[in-house]
């Protein structure tokens, strides 16, 4: 993936890939796509984790795309874009940041890491997109409209929405 592995966390990729997540901090990352035709240049970023975490990562990346520079790596790049250090294997412990699934209390499942985070800063718990879904449909408490379920955090009981379908098209996320 154009990142040497013993200086960051890259969490998925495989060595043929031309895809990953790269950790950006506790239950914040980044799914990096790289165009195998281009690889030198900006790959489509997508941002995992609480909105009040990634929302001005989102903001710093569109705001500094214009720094990309093609003759350098892409490691620094990304930290030149998003103005941050992205931490290294030598400072955390792979456990310090791979958090498990609230619900199914598992790391992976089905291939799939937790990629649904509670929105609320005090709770930032990880859920599984297929465990949450299964959970709010669970509940009496739950409603649904359409393809949005909203109930309950598990841990915090914070009232959250759901987009129902499982789809990755669908703006999947936690609210507070």
């Amino acid at each position: 993936l154009l990142i040497r592995k013993e200086r960051s966390w890259i969490l998925t990729a495989k060595k043929s890939s031309a895809y990953g997540f790269l950790l950006v901090g506790s239950n914040v990352s980044v799914n990096i796509e790289v165009d195998p035709r281009h690889p030198k240049m900006l790959p489509e970023c997508y941002f995992l984790g609480a909105d009040h975490v990634v929302n001005p990562l989102r903001t710093k990346l569109n705001n500094n795309m214009h720094l990309w520079d093609p003759d350098i790596s892409l490691l620094q790049n990304l930290k030149d874009l998003l103005e941050i250090d992205f931490p290294s294997r030598a400072a955390l412990e792979k456990s310090d940041f791979t958090k498990d699934c609230g619900i199914c209390y598992a790391y992976r499942l089905n291939g799939t890491t937790p990629d649904q985070v509670c929105d609320e800063p005090r709770c930032g718990q990880p859920f599984h997109q297929a465990c949450l879904y299964e959970w709010l449909q669970g509940l009496p408490s739950s409603r649904q409209s359409f393809n949005v379920i909203f109930g309950e955090c598990p841990y915090c009981n914070k009232v959250r929405q759901y987009g129902g379908n499982g789809s990755w098209d669908e703006a999947v996320r936690l609210l507070c």
